[in-house]
């Protein structure tokens, strides 16, 4: 999924914590979800570290620090002229049965590991992804492992143009 600021707009492109839902049903109304994902940035922050990628433990603390919150999502879509602001948040549940699972479902291979990999070295990202496999099956002990989400839906629609 290719994600782009809306044509026309100055919201800047979302990142890896906030994504353009869908097309807009008309060229005045925008939706985004901001999402944050607490303990799985622990096991890729251990996963980083067993694939002698410490240096990179930063970004995964850039991961956390920079995602905004709810609030300051609004205001961004305030801030450049959208009325009608509206968020609602929920945290989602995602299981899997395994770390292959986990790691090759639509939301991983489409959504997020993209941008989470992002940093990573293109020669270790295979690395790291065998990590991530490791600690998952690990500490899961034959149960699933459930990837859970703070999701924030916020809608808007644009002003009209003078």
């Amino acid at each position: 999924m290719k994600v782009n600021s809306p044509p026309g707009s100055r919201l800047p492109a979302p990142d890896s914590s906030t994504k353009q839902m869908s097309q807009p049903k008309s060229p005045k109304e925008l939706a985004f979800l901001h999402d944050s994902f607490g303990e799985f940035f622990s096991i890729f922050w251990e996963a980083l570290l067993n694939a002698e990628l410490e240096d990179h433990g930063v970004d995964v603390e850039h991961m956390i620090t920079d995602l905004p919150t709810a609030s300051e999502t609004e205001k961004l879509a305030q801030s450049e002229g959208l009325d009608a602001v509206q968020s609602w948040t929920a945290v989602e549940e995602f299981d899997y049965e395994s770390a292959e699972q986990f790691l090759n479902s639509p939301l991983m291979t489409d959504f997020l590991l993209p941008g989470w990999l992002g940093s990573v070295p293109e020669a270790a990202k295979e690395r790291v992804i065998e990590e991530l496999a490791r600690i998952i099956d690990e500490e899961r002990h034959s149960g699933a492992f459930v990837l859970s989400l703070k999701a924030t839906l916020v809608v808007g629609k644009k002003g009209r143009v003078q």
